[in-house]
């Protein structure tokens, strides 16, 4: 599906949020009961390393964004990565947008 732009699409999550990757390692290993390392952490970051299911939906529960959210900015990654860059910023602010809109109207409604 987007394998290769889920680590990516967390990172995207992760810099929004304003967590250093260290905040967000640590809360992974005690939600997690694991000792991941900073290196191997960089590396699902940047789609190296592969990121299994439980640490996935541990990583997504970090962030305000669900699963959906960060499926969405990996298949947005995945599509822009033959655009330049002046496209790319630009359809990632509106995929921004979207997200942060939805998150409003998710808002009202509670």
């Amino acid at each position: 599906m987007f394998e290769g732009y889920l680590g990516q699409a967390l990172c995207v999550a992760r810099l929004l949020e304003q967590l250093t990757k260290e905040e967000v390692l640590s809360e992974l290993n005690k939600r997690l009961g694991t000792s991941l390392s900073l290196e191997l952490f960089d590396g699902m970051e940047r789609d190296i390393e592969e990121i299994d299911t439980i640490t996935f939906d541990a990583w997504c529960g970090l962030f305000r964004w669900n699963r959906e959210k960060v499926f969405k900015c990996a298949q947005n990654l995945k599509q822009n990565a033959r655009r330049s860059d002046e496209d790319i910023k630009e359809s990632l602010e509106e995929v921004l947008q979207e997200l942060d809109y939805e998150q409003w109207r998710e808002s009202q409604d509670n």
